[in-house]
């Protein structure tokens, strides 16, 4: 259950991610920089470790959504975390080294999952789909896009919320720096399981992440709890594009 989007900037690009999970799932952990293999890594976790969305210091992000397809002929028995499949990626330099990856990596036991990725570099955008048995690739062109996911149902998620964002796209300007976060607290047309910030009796969105590529340093901006509920950031990491020691990691509190 989330929303991600994507959009493409005169320098780099800028992803924001609502997680939409279950209101008794325990809380996830603050982002942090990981390192591995002389390539670092920024992303949220859960207090086992895995991660929903993940950014690299050469601007590769990945970042998951699960795959609501309703299908028991598809689906896996779950004996493995979806949260456990962009750690073991996150730290390729490239998509194309990452798909290689993918092809090698055996996913029997975990659930259906869409895997998104996005790399500065060669202005590529993919999408891993995961369906309990086999793996497609999709690529799309390097402009904006968004992503949705529901335990209800994905394709009516798709319908509401893309109504959502193509009303913002013509209503707001995608380059202001305010304009993704603002997109992802909205509740139109109610609050509720479809709109972009969910309000469920049972679920909700429980953070936002937001990732700038910019020219120098790669950022990630996280609120932790509903968007909706805070009107800044209550995280944010700088890293550098490339591998180096890691100047001036920040660690900011919102006004809320």
């Amino acid at each position: 259950m989330c929303t991600l989007s994507f959009v493409p900037q005169r320098i780099g690009y800028t992803v924001g991610m609502n997680r939409d999970e279950l209101r008794l799932r325990p809380r996830a952990l603050f982002p942090r920089i990981h390192e591995r293999d002389q390539v670092l890594a920024a992303y949220p976790s859960e207090p086992e470790g895995g991660t929903w969305i993940a950014v690299n210091s050469s601007g590769v992000l990945l970042a998951l959504l699960n795959w609501n397809l309703h299908s028991p002929g598809n689906a896996a028995s779950k004996q493995r975390s979806r949260g456990e499949v962009i750690p073991e990626l996150i730290f390729q330099r490239s998509l194309e080294s990452a798909d290689a990856v993918m092809d090698r990596r055996r996913l029997g036991g975990v659930l259906p999952f869409r895997l998104v990725g996005v790399d500065p570099q060669t202005q590529s955008v993919r999408e891993w789909r995961w369906d309990g048995g086999t793996v497609e690739m999709l690529r799309f062109p390097w402009m904006r896009r968004h992503w949705f996911s529901s335990s209800l149902s994905d394709s009516v998620a798709q319908e509401q919320r893309g109504a959502t964002c193509r009303v913002a796209s013509v209503t707001g300007n995608a380059e202001d720096s305010d304009w993704l976060a603002e997109l992802h607290r909205s509740h139109r047309p109610t609050a509720g399981a479809y709109s972009l910030c969910v309000h469920r009796p049972d679920a909700a969105t429980v953070s936002y992440t937001e990732v700038v590529y910019g020219k120098h340093y790669i950022s990630m901006h996280y609120i932790d709890g509903s968007p909706c509920e805070s009107a800044g950031f209550h995280h944010v990491l700088e890293m550098p594009r490339s591998f180096g020691a890691v100047r001036d990691p920040r660690s900011a509190a919102a006004t809320v």
